[in-house]
């Protein structure tokens, strides 16, 4: 990450919901050397939407494709509370997806590329 996008989160609560370990840790760092904050990782969409009942977030990064099925329901879900939403996929992504999220990025996508997604 370039020292020009340390602290653009500034606070922000983000959502990370990646199936793979490896790149829910990766993902961690990048906010929070952006300055943001976690407010939780989810493996799956039964685990996500429990973080869902916890403190309010503002923004997430979600895979689409989860062990336990598609996250189209989740990032609707997060868009209509208002929620910032960055899908990070390695598929072909649907109409109906790309035209609600904030940003749609192709793994493997950069640390930059994705502060910017979210502080956008």
């Amino acid at each position: 990450m370039t020292s020009s996008s340390a602290q653009k989160l500034d606070g922000t609560r983000v959502l990370i919901v990646e199936n793979s370990w490896h790149l829910a840790e990766a993902l961690r760092m990048t906010v929070e050397q952006a300055g943001g904050t976690v407010a939780g990782i989810a493996a799956t969409l039964v685990d996500a939407n429990r973080l869902l009942a916890g403190p309010p977030f503002q923004a997430a990064v979600v895979d689409f494709s989860l062990r336990d099925g598609k996250s189209t329901p989740l990032i609707k879900q997060l868009v209509g509370n208002g929620v910032k939403v960055v899908v990070v996929s390695g598929h072909d992504l649907p109409d109906e997806i790309r035209s609600v999220a904030r940003a749609c990025l192709e793994k493997p996508a950069s640390p930059d590329d994705i502060v910017a997604a979210l502080a956008g």
